[in-house]
């Protein structure tokens, strides 16, 4: 009989000590996930940077920006040879944490010597980022009033807070977050199913000048 209560008592204390785990997992969950998101996003800046000093070195050897718009602007430093094609540098053309699935098609059947050979072999699903639209080109685009690129958002928002990331024409990143600015732009409701648009349409004055 006392075997049993013993039992008894153990496997109550076993049911407490699971309930306590599931609490404090419900509490600390959020905090990873939001922990995580943060690494995520100043990841996602170092990669802007990474772009901009391509682009500079792009101008640097043809003695202007690339004038292509959008992904192949973002792009053409790749396929000129401003960079190195490694592995590790061709991800950085997508927002770290945002699985997709095209990234690694391209990895697995192309490979990357060969992928992006000519500007002709690039289109608006290669990254995740847009660039300077065509339209946009002419001028001083180096300079801290003018973007230069963006997270294009193109199967909606990459990070859970739908934060963007703008790279600027003297390296600095802009943060647009998006609530803060829903009022401001004209949105309404909770924002959940909702984005910045990134072109021509986008009800922000930065990301009008950049397309996919």
């Amino acid at each position: 009989m006392n075997q049993l209560r013993s039992a008894g008592f153990t496997l109550i204390e076993l049911m407490v000590v699971i309930a306590i785990i599931g609490v404090l997992a419900a509490a600390l969950l959020p905090r990873v996930i939001e922990s995580q998101e943060s690494a995520y996003q100043a990841a996602d800046q170092q990669n802007l940077r990474w772009h901009y000093d391509n682009l500079l070195e792009y101008k640097r050897r043809y003695k202007s920006a690339p004038r292509f718009g959008g992904s192949q602007f973002v792009i053409a430093p790749w396929v000129r040879g401003c960079c190195e094609r490694t592995k590790a540098n061709f991800e950085r053309y997508f927002v770290p944490g945002y699985e997709d699935p095209h990234s690694e098609t391209l990895m697995m059947d192309i490979g990357v010597d060969e992928v992006w050979k000519t500007i002709d072999d690039v289109s608006s699903i290669d990254t995740h980022y847009a660039g300077r639209a065509r339209s946009h080109l002419a001028g001083k685009i180096f300079s801290g009033k003018q973007p230069l690129m963006a997270n294009d958002n193109e199967t909606g928002a990459v990070f859970l807070n739908q934060t963007i990331h703008v790279l600027m024409g003297d390296r600095s990143i802009v943060e647009l977050l998006y609530d803060p600015h829903l009022m401001e732009l004209g949105y309404e409701g909770d924002g959940i199913e909702t984005w910045f648009e990134v072109g021509p349409d986008s009800p922000h004055k930065l990301l009008q000048k950049l397309e996919k």
